[in-house]
């Protein structure tokens, strides 16, 4: 019995009440080693980059540092470009930066809502050093947990799904790159896509609530996703999450000023203005302005509204129609990134945790289709070589983002429950009453 085990046989039929990760095959110790050995790997690249300008969490660390003195220099753009920004904020970052920095070149503004400002200042007080090495870890350690959180959710799934997504940590570490060298802040949206409502193995809201409430206090758009807590009955995670973002607010109005918020709004209005033409966005809106250059206003703008609404209802309907409550989770954050009008290279990251979720949320699954994962690792390889040393490839990269929300889409259409069943699917089991 026990050789058999280690060779991942496969389980007798569960108990009615066990939880869906512990259905699937018996994943052998030495693979579950193999994989946290390369998370680990993910988590010590800030030591490796150390020398490298981190450019987003510059933004941060200036901002904790000027914030208080001078709150009104945070959210000021001219003209809505994000690096043509206030003296002080300007000053504040160069001073900040290590010698020899391109600072008209890199520096970038601070775009996150008001209620990060107690983490900025957090920040701030660490210095450049200290600030860029805390901002580093977090965007490493959120990156892999979400991957730790894929595993649990489909290394039991079948026989070699193991050995699949082993290869695939391994194909996404030049993805993990980008978001980590620069600290950036994206990393929490692939983490509450991965953690989703529920932790795995766990029936407690804490998590996909902190998760989530990280996600809208520095992304914003995430909040729109509420609606499905709300449709889910999810009292107790909107509740966990709103006492958070409440919290946050107060500590923000508290430590810097109320009026943030307007600084903060009238700025990415001007901020939208312009950010459409920006060379690194990949967003639908973006690309489908780019493609209808010289069709007259407001045409191309009526054009380009409907195309995203049409996408993100799209995605929806065939994506959350008789589709498990994480799966819709996964398909609304891929929504939101086809109305998004700014999507970076990196933000590719929530589109990988969408494809881990509904692979896991598949009712029946075979290591053909877990082999979906590291593909879409590999392809992501040459797309991603251009953002670290020459300029990026805006077609392709766009190409890429397309792709991978119809392949989430169509994944979650796959695994759709049939119209006449009447329980659950076999491979699941119903959610727990309490929520």
């Amino acid at each position: 019995m026990t050789e058999a085990v280690q060779r991942g046989a496969r389980r007798g039929p569960p108990a009615p009440d066990e939880p869906p990760a512990a259905r699937g095959y018996v994943v052998r110790p030495v693979l579950q080693t193999a994989f946290l050995g390369i998370l680990l790997l993910w988590v010590l690249t800030p030591i490796a980059v150390r020398n490298i300008v981190a450019q987003d969490a510059l933004a941060y660390i200036a901002t904790g540092q000027v914030v208080r003195a001078h709150p009104h220099a945070i959210y000021t753009m001219s003209g809505g470009d994000h690096s043509t920004l206030s003296p002080i904020y300007a000053d504040r970052w160069c001073e900040l930066a290590p010698a020899g920095t391109d600072c008209k070149g890199l520096t970038t503004a601070f775009n996150w809502t008001p209620l990060t400002i107690p983490t900025s200042l957090i920040v701030g007080a660490l210095g450049y050093g200290g600030g860029v090495m805390l901002m580093r870890l977090a965007a490493a350690l959120m990156l892999a947990t979400g991957m730790w959180c894929l595993w649990k959710r489909l290394a039991h799934r079948t026989r070699h799904a193991p050995h699949l997504l082993i290869a695939t940590a391994i194909l996404l570490i030049p993805a993990t790159l980008e978001p980590i060298v620069i600290g950036q802040t994206s990393p929490i949206l692939f983490l509450s896509v991965c953690v989703g409502l529920t932790h795995p193995r766990s029936r407690r809201s804490i998590h996909g609530a902190a998760a989530w409430a990280a996600a809208t206090a520095l992304k914003a758009t995430p909040a729109m996703l509420g609606v499905l807590l709300v449709a889910q009955r999810r009292w107790r995670m909107l509740a966990w999450a709103l006492g958070i973002l409440a919290t946050l607010g107060l500590l923000s109005a508290i430590v810097a000023s109320p009026s943030l918020w307007s600084d903060y709004l009238g700025s990415m209005h001007q901020f939208a203005g312009s950010v459409t033409y920006a060379g690194p966005n990949r967003s639908l809106d973006s690309v489908l302005v780019k493609l209808l250059h010289g069709v007259p206003h407001p045409t191309d703008t009526i054009i380009t509204i409907a195309v995203m609404i049409s996408s993100a209802a799209a995605i929806c309907w065939f994506g959350m129609r008789r589709t498990t409550d994480d799966t819709r989770w996964a398909v609304g954050y891929t929504a939101l990134l086809a109305v998004s009008p700014l999507v970076w290279w990196h933000y590719s990251w929530l589109l990988i945790g969408a494809l881990g979720v509904v692979l896991g949320n598949q009712r029946r699954l075979k290591d053909s289709t877990v082999a979906i994962f590291p593909l879409v690792a590999l392809a992501l390889i040459p797309p991603n070589i251009p953002n670290v040393a020459t300029p990026p490839w805006p077609v392709v990269q766009s190409i890429d983002f397309v792709v991978l929300m119809v392949l989430v889409t169509a994944l979650a259409y796959r695994s759709r429950a049939p119209r006449r069943a009447v329980g659950p699917a076999p491979d699941l089991v119903p959610e727990p009453a309490g929520r």
